[in-house]
């Protein structure tokens, strides 16, 4: 029983210009919010190995300040991941806000959409920490000509000259003198006497081609600002522990011994968990693919990805969330193809340039100021691979802590020993075996917006 797995991620591409903006100083109220401060949490399942930084701890230092939950999530990265970084291991963190507020009804895509900017954020940074051609070019320019001089001197002496009569002058001459044709056209005479230009561009290019296999969200981070806004972080981490462990996958076809002293009891760490509302609200913060262990000392990839639960009704409900199951376990499937055999590309050309026109007479001066930045990036991943032995672990249906929203939760797992059987079973050579559980439930609201942060079971000596 072979399946395929393929997964895309489409070019990302950003520009951006400089606008004014001002914000409203009318507040407005989101369900399942109030006022409260700032604070963060964080979702998973904790490694013993490691002594994490407390969250409410921090969330509690942050509350005097007026700050995003963009930066809320930022700073419990630096608190937390910063103490991880050891010698043979590449830690990137990313993270992305999550478009619109809590009140929306498709909140739980737009956060959903949020982990993966933030996943692709810390991708690139992973790439390019291996390999990166970066290109800069700066260009400045000034030009001041005198007073205009007798005419016939030379062809830009000439130029000047004819300042009383500009629609005669070329524009393109103009124009190659840094002088703006326009501007100089509707200039007075006296003021058209006497240009500056002064210009200066620079241009930076970056290209990164790289690797994602064996690349790992160790934790996620959700934010919240206590006034509907959130924000989603990550911190992945590689090593060639862990690539090495991706290869292993896809070479061993299950025939892989087990380590005894790793046993989990995953009925206790996530099936059973999966059915109440401790659990659920932990799996709200979870995303990405974890290594672990199964009962039996075997190693195993653990996927999580959730859903939208659309409509109002029971009925529609009801069948909506099997599309939303189907949809969290595509996804949870293409995040387990990624660790195994993914690689990205990553393109970025941005710029920022400045341009000074002055323009003098005898009795006016005035100066036009043009400021521009632009960004284009470029970001694609894919994976393409065979892989045999991917089930249910857990599903759950519950609701978002703070917000009330609706969410359907899947928990995918490949497994050593699921693969082995079901080899097996292809050639009619061993018995049936495998792990499946399913679970449904609510969450009470919560009200005190706060930043969530995954647990993981990743050991220090897993990666």
């Amino acid at each position: 029983m072979n399946s395929r797995l393929y997964l895309t991620v489409a070019a990302l591409s950003l520009t951006i210009g400089l606008v004014g903006c001002k914000a409203g100083d009318k507040k407005t109220e989101t369900p399942g919010m109030t006022n409260a401060a700032p604070t963060t949490t964080t979702s998973g399942l904790t490694p013993a190995a490691v002594d994490w930084e407390d969250a409410a701890a921090v969330a509690a230092e942050s509350a005097d300040f007026l700050q995003s939950s963009t930066q809320l999530v930022q700073d419990q990265m630096n608190a937390v991941c910063g103490k991880l970084r050891k010698k043979g291991r590449v830690f990137a963190m990313g993270s992305a806000p999550v478009a619109g507020k809590a009140d929306q009804s498709d909140w739980i895509e737009a956060r959903n959409i949020a982990f993966q900017r933030a996943l692709v954020d810390a991708q690139i940074k992973t790439i390019q920490a291996f390999s990166n051609e970066i290109t800069t070019s700066i260009a400045a320019e000034m030009f001041m000509p005198d007073k205009a001089p007798e005419a016939g001197t030379s062809s830009e002496a000439g130029i000047r000259a004819a300042a009383m009569t500009p629609d005669a002058v070329d524009p393109q001459k103009l124009s190659a003198m840094g002088i703006d044709p326009n501007g100089f056209t509707a200039a007075a005479p006296a003021a058209r006497q006497t240009m500056l230009t002064n210009s200066i561009r620079l241009t930076a290019t970056s290209r990164a081609v790289g690797s994602l296999v064996g690349l790992s969200v160790l934790h996620s981070f959700e934010g919240s600002d206590g006034k509907g806004g959130f924000a989603i972080g990550v911190c992945t981490v590689t090593s060639q522990k862990l690539k090495d462990f991706a290869s292993m996958i896809l070479a061993a076809k299950g025939n892989v011994p087990p380590q005894k002293d790793r046993a989990m009891d995953l009925n206790k760490l996530i099936i059973t968990k999966a059915a109440t509302e401790e659990g659920k609200k932990q799996f709200a913060n979870q995303f990405g693919v974890l290594r672990m262990f199964d009962e039996d000392g075997s190693p195993a990839l653990v996927s999580f990805y959730q859903a939208g639960l659309q409509g109002k009704s029971a009925a529609v409900q009801s069948q909506m969330a099997e599309v939303a199951k189907r949809q969290a376990t595509g996804f949870a499937d293409a995040a387990i193809a990624t660790f195994l055999a993914g690689s990205a590309t990553f393109d970025s050309q941005q710029g920022v340039s400045e341009m000074v026109q002055t323009m003098v007479s005898d009795t006016d001066e005035s100066q036009k100021i043009d400021r521009a930045i632009s960004i284009q990036q470029k970001f694609a991943a894919q994976a393409n691979v065979r892989l045999t032995g991917i089930t249910d672990l857990a599903q759950w249906v519950g609701k978002h802590p703070l917000t009330g929203k609706d969410i359907v939760g899947v928990v995918r797992i490949w497994s050593a020993n699921q693969e082995f059987t079901l080899r097996g079973l292809k050639d009619n050579a061993v018995g049936a075996g495998g792990v499946n559980g399913s679970a449904t439930g609510l969450l009470p609201n919560a009200t005190k917006p706060t930043v969530t942060k995954s647990k993981t079971t990743m050991d220090s000596q897993d990666f």
